[in-house]
């Protein structure tokens, strides 16, 4: 997916700072990892700081622009322009090769 001016992964965020990296909004990205955590450790009482959650929200977008935009480049292989599921499968198979761990 290109990252120019006017792509999805530009056109909604502030013009500076590292605030500018984020897409989802804060409130929505914080409810769903509160939300991931209830499911996954129902039985503790886990917090995240604000800083924390930061970091977390940066890492989890960069990766996933990064997810999307090497898909992007097998479905433009396959002289597509809709990214389809094959094309993310591909990429999960490409990761394993690589030894990264995909769900």
């Amino acid at each position: 997916m290109p990252s120019g001016p006017t792509s999805p992964t530009n056109q909604d965020a502030p013009a500076t700072g590292e605030a500018s990296e984020l897409v989802i909004p804060q409130e929505a990205f914080a409810n769903l990892v509160n939300e991931l955590v209830q499911n996954i450790a129902s039985d503790k009482e886990l917090t995240f700081d604000e800083s924390a959650m930061h970091a977390l929200q940066l890492t989890a977008e960069r990766a996933l622009r990064q997810w999307f935009e090497a898909s992007s480049i097998l479905a433009e292989a396959a002289s597509r322009e809709t990214l389809e599921l094959e094309d993310v499968e591909v990429m999960r198979e490409i990761a394993k090769i690589f030894g990264y761990k995909t769900l």
